[in-house]
């Protein structure tokens, strides 16, 4: 199973790549983006030592705000670069998600990714892209993304529901 996942996850990046260009770049740069703008280096990052308090802001910015950005900068920016439908983007969306969960379970965690936040916050990013002006580069649309985290605008997991943060 798992080399089923992995060579399906080739081939699913490998079309994307063909389409898009510097894909596989312009994705690294948005986890690396995501962990240089939410980042928890300011918090002991052994458990451990954690008061309840840093705890929280460590999972609120982990958990919350970096896999947000992540999501809704994702989809505005392979979005608003053209060469992919709104539907094609979902269905990535969702073949993500699915790959995700499927991987959770091998690892004995259940079949689970959080797969309805993750994907309102996909829609997020659709959205934006459709604001987004032409040339636009990947800075700009990153501090767009920014500003509506920091304004709240995005979707979290809570109590295994999923609500506006």
């Amino acid at each position: 199973m798992k080399l089923v996942m992995e060579n399906w996850r080739k081939f699913v990046l490998r079309e994307f790549t063909d389409r898009v260009g510097e894909t596989t770049s312009d994705y690294q740069e948005i986890i690396r983006l995501s962990k240089e703008k939410y980042n928890t280096s300011h918090l002991p990052q052994d458990p451990s030592p954690r008061s309840p308090k840093e705890q929280r802001e460590f999972r609120d910015i982990i958990d919350f705000k970096r896999d947000a950005y992540r999501h809704i900068l994702a989809n505005a920016w392979f979005a608003s670069q053209g060469g992919f439908s709104d539907t094609a983007m979902r269905f990535a969306g969702q073949a993500v998600e699915f790959a995700g969960a499927v991987s959770n379970f091998i690892k004995g965690r259940g079949f689970n990714s959080e797969r309805e936040m993750d994907l309102k916050n996909n829609e997020l990013g659709l959205k934006l892209a459709k604001k987004i002006l032409p040339g636009s580069d990947l800075k700009t649309v990153a501090d767009e993304v920014q500003h509506l985290i920091d304004k709240g605008h995005f979707f979290v997991e809570y109590e295994n529901e999923t609500i506006p943060y």
